[in-house]
């Protein structure tokens, strides 16, 4: 018989909004789910589990350290339901092509939410590897560029969020109107977080309509490549995706808005697109243009959070470059 020793409880928020109150009434309800599922997975079977809820991280997941007969794993449930769906697929699609990620023991459904369970990896992660100097000085962004490359590679149909293993979107000027993206553009506006000055969000849709086409062929993207998601192993090992189907500029875009928001140097955007390019020629005015539009996806987030620094990082940026910001 499994005997599972639950080392510490499940934290909640404890926060007022009303996405934090879901979420932790969400926690509630999964705890006798996942005991359950622990008590029922034959690799554990007659054996003591300890579970250890790995609180203050993974905000919008519950991470648990499991560990038995001198082994470890990590138990990930996201505490979104939509938004979360796809990331087992993406990393097994992801491993297909060369790429490193955990290695998978075991992923289904706890009720509505997915899970997975993957083989602990001794590595401390980019962010707490390096300091940002560092990061340039040893040229980690071009293996993530490299990386990033990789990843893309493997084809699918369609655009945005996985629904039933497929895209949410079958063309991509479907996802590029959809409402969920028109929100936060009509609250950058609203706001004046970034204005014309800036770059016209206008001029930078109808660009990667031009640039993308009616094409609906995608890639496996991961949407949050940053530091805190990459391990410092040898190749670089890749976990944590927001899983979405999209044209591999949308994923580099945010990875390069990714390193304006954290002021990061322009040699490490030169990094990246080395790595991500190689000695490929690429449309520089398209792949602006997308980091423009990423740029309005990201500001809502550091607008409402009061992330003076952040946004003061990307309005910066864009009137510096805003001269690449045209049509072809």
């Amino acid at each position: 018989m499994t005997n599972l020793i639950f080392k510490n409880e499940i934290k909640l928020s404890e926060q007022t909004s009303e996405v934090d109150k879901r979420f932790d009434e969400r926690r509630i309800s999964l705890l006798p789910l996942i005991k359950n599922h622990l008590l029922n997975f034959e690799l554990f079977k007659d054996q003591d589990v300890a579970v250890t809820f790995i609180n203050g991280k993974g905000v919008s997941s519950i991470i648990s350290l499991l560990e038995t007969g001198g082994r470890r794993f990590i138990l990930k449930i996201p505490l979104s339901i939509k938004y979360s769906l796809g990331e087992a697929q993406f990393l097994k699609v992801w491993a297909s092509a060369g790429v490193n990620v955990p290695n998978i023991i075991d992923d289904g459904m706890l009720g509505e939410h997915p899970y997975i369970i993957y083989d602990y990896i001794e590595a401390d992660t980019l962010i707490d590897s390096y300091s940002r100097a560092e990061l340039v000085e040893n040229r980690i962004f071009v293996e993530i560029g490299q990386t990033m490359r990789m990843m893309h590679v493997p084809k699918a149909t369609g655009y945005g969020h996985v629904i039933d293993g497929k895209a949410e979107y079958l063309n991509f000027e479907d996802w590029l109107e959809s409402p969920e993206l028109m929100k936060k553009i009509g609250y950058v506006v609203e706001n004046k977080i970034i204005t014309e000055e800036h770059g016209s969000i206008i001029v930078a849709k109808e660009r990667l309509k031009k640039f993308i086409g009616k094409e609906n062929v995608s890639s496996y993207c991961h949407e949050d490549i940053t530091i805190s998601n990459i391990f410092n192993t040898e190749p670089l090992t890749v976990f944590d995706p927001n899983p979405r189907f999209n044209h591999g500029y949308i994923d580099l875009a945010r990875a390069i808005q990714g390193t304006i928001f954290d002021g990061d140097s322009d040699e490490a955007r030169t990094q990246l697109l080395e790595g991500y390019f190689g000695a490929d020629s690429y449309d520089i005015h398209a792949l602006h243009a997308t980091v423009v539009f990423y740029c309005y996806m990201k500001l809502p987030y550091a607008h409402k959070n009061n992330k003076t620094k952040n946004i003061k990082n990307i309005q910066e940026y864009l009137l510096r470059t805003r001269d690449l910001l045209v049509m072809s």
